[in-house]
């Protein structure tokens, strides 16, 4: 779904690593539209360019019309495990959106699982749809770096984290369910 001018956003996969006018989870009125993404002001009134993959947009529903908030990590280290994480979250945000429950999903790749983030993967296009529907992609660049996969052969938008461990009890901290994929 596409914004429009006036729609609500939230920055769910900040890409621009240099600018310090906006973070994940800041809320935008969107300005104006382009093809690839949305042109809103930052607090200090800087214009920004963000792209699709970088928001989402909050639909305003009465308390009565959302359900609850779901927060879950899947967790992948294998090929395998990757490509069931893939298709998992694609049923799990459909069911869940359907219970009307508002869901941050976030799946993590160590080990042999972070192949499954190039670009040449074959999971490349259910990638981008679960990207485009808001889902977070996290991949441990030790793993990459073992693999001798470099930044530029992961899919755009995928955040390198130092450590997947780390990551995952950072995600658990704060409070996401954890399923090991």
């Amino acid at each position: 779904m596409k914004a429009k001018v006036n729609d609500k956003i939230r920055i769910v996969n900040k890409m621009n690593d240099w600018s310090m006018d906006y973070k994940e989870g800041d809320i935008f009125t969107v300005e104006s539209t382009w093809y690839g993404g949305v042109n809103v002001k930052s607090a200090s009134g800087i214009p920004l360019s963000l792209d699709e993959v970088e928001y989402e947009i909050l639909q305003e529903e009465s308390p009565s019309d959302t359900g609850k908030k779901i927060n879950v990590l899947f967790h992948a280290d294998s090929e395998r495990g990757i490509e069931k994480a893939l298709q998992s979250a694609a049923g799990f945000l459909q069911y869940e959106r359907g219970e009307k429950n508002l869901v941050e999903l976030e799946i993590l790749a160590e080990g042999e699982a972070v192949s499954g983030f190039q670009a040449s993967s074959s999971n490349q296009e259910l990638l981008c749809q679960l990207q485009k529907e808001g889902v977070k992609f996290a991949a441990c660049k030790k793993a990459a770096e073992s693999l001798h996969i470099s930044e530029e052969e992961i899919i755009l938008g995928i955040r390198m984290v130092e450590s997947g461990i780390a990551e995952l009890i950072e995600k658990q901290n704060q409070g996401f369910a954890y399923i090991k994929m």
